[in-house]
C-alpha cells in the first residue's frame, strides 16, 4: 500500500506492485511493527484482568465477550497453546496503551488501521 492509502478489504485490487528485477530502483525498510512483542494466537490477561487473544495488531478476541481492546499492562498467559512466561510483554505494556500504538501507526502510514 502506498502511504496514505488505507487497506480495503472489499477490494480486490489494492497497493502497487513491486517488480524486483524492473529497472526502477527500490529500497524499503520497516519503520514500525505494532506489537512486535507477541505472536498471532498469544493469549494475555490485561490489566483488568480479563483474558484476550491475540489475532492481528488491530483484531483482539475477549474469552468473556468484551468489545474493544485489552488495558495495558498486559500478561502473557499462553503462546501456542502453551502455558508462557514473557516479561518482555509487560515491560512492553507497562506504558502506554492500543490507542496510542494505533496512533504511531497512523502518523507513520497516513492511513487508518483495518482488520483483515
Amino acid at each position: 500500500m502506498r502511504h496514505g492509502q488505507s487497506f480495503d478489504p472489499e477490494l480486490e485490487d489494492q497497493g502497487c506492485v513491486v517488480y524486483p528485477g524492473g529497472h526502477e530502483p527500490v529500497s524499503s525498510a520497516l519503520l514500525f511493527r505494532p506489537y512486535a512483542f507477541l505472536e498471532i494466537g498469544d493469549e494475555v490477561v490485561d490489566a483488568r484482568g480479563d483474558a484476550w487473544r491475540f489475532e492481528h495488531p488491530w483484531s483482539w478476541y475477549s474469552f468473556s465477550g468484551l468489545t474493544g481492546t485489552p488495558t495495558w499492562p498486559l500478561t502473557l498467559l499462553a503462546r501456542g497453546g502453551q502455558p508462557a512466561e514473557a516479561k518482555t510483554v509487560v515491560a512492553e505494556t507497562v506504558s502506554g496503551s492500543h490507542e496510542a500504538v494505533e496512533a504511531r501507526w497512523r502518523s507513520l502510514t497516513g492511513a487508518e488501521p483495518c482488520a483483515p
